[in-house]
């Protein structure tokens, strides 16, 4: 099967005490699904309103499955995008010489 990208926009919530208790575990989480290449980029605004994930899928359900594993799901509102392309710079490390 196939996997596309996604971009997903969501909502942040004011931030409460309970909010703030769970974003460890959700550093975690995208810790987690970065090193497997599911979760592609994790972007939060300066203000700290909206995050922006982009997400290695077959779906949009695998999608959800994979926004309803991270421990803050039930505070986000969010809008799921099939991709058509992401352009983005890869970062690497430079070639080691052995001169």
């Amino acid at each position: 099967m196939d996997n596309f990208e996604y971009m997903i926009d969501i909502e942040l919530p004011e931030l409460t005490k309970e909010f703030i208790e769970l974003i460890p575990g959700q550093v975690a989480m995208t810790n987690r699904l970065m090193k497997k290449g599911k979760l592609t980029s994790y972007t939060l605004a300066q203000d700290r309103t909206k995050l922006w994930v982009t997400l290695n899928a077959a779906s949009e359900e695998e999608v959800v499955e994979i926004l309803k594993s991270f421990p803050i799901y039930s505070y986000l509102n969010y809008k799921i995008y099939k991709l058509a392309f992401n352009n983005y710079v890869s970062i690497t490390l430079p070639k080691v010489s052995l001169n």
